[in-house]
């Protein structure tokens, strides 16, 4: 599997639970009602969700920081 669609599928999905993230903040805010559960749950889940978030935008950086190249020679630079 080619690493750029990796790296835009767990971009993706850190930008799906950031949104995920938003909604939680907003319940916990008392602005939308979204979620059965109690703000103490809900307030763990927003912490450990930001977490996951931040470690998945690291490694990321890394990759790209890390093992990315631009190539010269190749045609469009």
């Amino acid at each position: 599997m080619d690493i750029f669609l990796l790296k835009a599928l767990a971009a993706s999905l850190a930008f799906g639970l950031a949104v995920l993230n938003l909604l939680v903040m907003l319940q916990l805010y008392g602005q939308v009602r979204l979620f059965p559960w109690t703000p103490e749950s809900l307030a763990w889940w927003h912490r450990r969700q930001g977490d996951v978030i931040l470690i998945l935008f690291i490694v990321i950086a890394y990759h790209c920081v890390k093992h990315g190249y631009i190539d010269p020679a190749a045609p469009g630079c």
